[in-house]
């Protein structure tokens, strides 16, 4: 329900659209759209519970020597009203 909201909040008709028009990239990177590995995770703000958005995305061994569980992806995620409340997530395949 929670992924339906926030695949319709980006402007797609629903979560198979969202994957054919992502702009992702498999690699580490700072800001954008997440490549989700288990479909999508936003973490909720612990003080407003409003979606956090990706400050970066760190791939299992790209540029950080460090497997997240089995060749996973990390995103370090980030409230937009409270920008000190951070939270770290990470899925694998």
């Amino acid at each position: 329900e929670k992924e339906d909201e926030i695949v319709e909040r980006l402007g797609f008709y629903d979560l198979e659209d969202y994957c054919e028009h992502r702009l992702t990239y498999e690699g580490d990177k700072l800001a954008g759209y997440p490549l989700w590995v288990q479909g999508m995770e936003y973490s909720g703000c612990p003080i407003c519970h409003e979606p956090m958005r990706q400050v970066f995305q760190l791939v299992s061994e790209d540029n950080l020597p460090y497997m997240f569980g089995d060749v996973g992806i990390g995103h370090v995620l980030q409230c937009q009203t409270h920008k000190e409340q951070l939270a770290f997530i990470w899925a694998c395949s």
